[in-house]
């Protein structure tokens, strides 16, 4: 069964994503490796799986960079900015 959570006013099914990074060279990439930016703990897309991809790109594309900028970030709204729905 497909868990369904509701995020401001909206529906989305959660895809699983197994498959590893790679950069242009052929190496793989490990996003969990590398640490989270402060604005990444305080945005309401840190939390929603169907974000995790381009979450993790945009972070690997800024890890040699001095300021991490994000123009996708939203802060979190309402408690931990996620509700499940059964």
């Amino acid at each position: 069964m497909m868990s369904i959570y509701f995020i401001i006013n909206k529906f989305y099914p959660i895809i699983p994503f197994d498959m590893p990074y790679f950069d242009d060279d052929g190496n793989e990439l490990f996003p969990d490796l590398y640490p989270k930016p402060k604005l990444c703990l305080k945005c309401h897309w840190d939390l929603h799986p169907g974000e995790e991809i381009l979450c993790n790109l945009t972070r690997m594309d800024q890890l040699d960079g001095v300021e991490f900028k994000c123009a996708s970030f939203e802060p979190r709204k309402g408690q931990n900015g996620l509700w499940k729905l059964n």
